[in-house]
């Protein structure tokens, strides 16, 4: 079993909170956003199926599983800025915290399978709020409508549940909607039904991340005092998230486009 271990969520779900609380233990090292440019970047919006095995995906992963990291094929500031180490550290597991391997999943899954991938569910209509509430969908998705479509239409349960709900974005609130929908629903439907957090319990409770520490038999902590620390990185905590007025067309839209993966996350992984 490789010790590097990827823990994936939406923008703005906790990853940074969860991730750096977690590496507030002394048994974990933290490897911040490696993805955020480079192989996984480009093709974010794709369903990512490198066969290349000397591609740079490929010698990524390979060497996480032997317990290397290959800071060379690292283009990410995030890594250099926040991450807890560059290399790796014997009798350490190091957290790699990203938000855009969604599609990629599958294909890390089965190319990988040592490599355990944690993800992180929040509400997804706060994800909404928060992102239009900090002004990050011109930053961030500007792209991600048209560059999805071909995944839409090439995926089956992608296009059964969505496609019909693409001819209705009008309004960045549902295109940030609609991108939040697809993307969870193609990592929660290949991710292990043991391995998922819960922003909204983690917010209230930060020992429901014991559930993280005990899965690697790790020596006990007590979160609590290091997850009252804002740990967010980008744009106003959420802690304070003071919410976004949606229209009644915004919720009725957010309403519908959220049932398929709220089924799915209860269906699954019981919560």
């Amino acid at each position: 079993m490789s010790n590097f271990v990827i823990i994936n969520g939406f923008d703005r779900s906790g990853t940074s909170a969860i991730s750096r609380t977690l590496a507030s233990h002394h048994e974990i090292e933290l490897i911040m956003q490696p993805f955020n440019s480079g192989f996984i970047k480009e093709r974010m919006y794709e369903v990512f199926s490198e066969q290349d095995e000397e591609s740079e995906a490929h010698r990524f992963f390979k060497a996480l599983e032997n317990n290397r990291l290959e800071n060379d094929i690292i283009k990410s500031h995030w890594h250099l800025k926040y991450s807890t180490t560059h290399q790796f550290i014997p009798g350490k597991l190091h957290l790699i915290k990203t938000t855009i391997n969604h599609f990629a999943q599958r294909w890390m899954k089965d190319c990988f399978p040592s490599i355990d991938v944690w993800g992180i569910w929040r509400e997804p209509k706060d994800i909404v709020s928060s992102i239009i509430r900090n002004g990050f969908f011109g930053q961030w998705y500007s792209n991600g409508i048209n560059q999805i479509a071909t995944t839409l239409e090439e995926v089956p349960f992608l296009r059964d549940h969505y496609l019909t709900f693409a001819k209705e974005l009008e309004t960045d609130v549902q295109k940030t909607a609609f991108l939040i929908a697809v993307r969870t629903h193609f990592f929660l439907e290949y991710l292990d039904s043991d391995k998922l957090l819960v922003y909204e319990d983690f917010k209230n409770d930060p020992s429901h991340l014991t559930k993280f520490k005990n899965f690697y038999g790790q020596e006990s902590l007590n979160f609590k005092e290091i997850a009252k620390i804002d740990l967010n990185i980008t744009g106003h905590s959420m802690l304070k998230n003071t919410g976004y007025k949606f229209s009644a067309i915004e919720l009725d839209f957010m309403e519908k486009i959220f049932v398929p993966i709220r089924k799915l996350k209860a269906q699954k992984f019981g919560i």
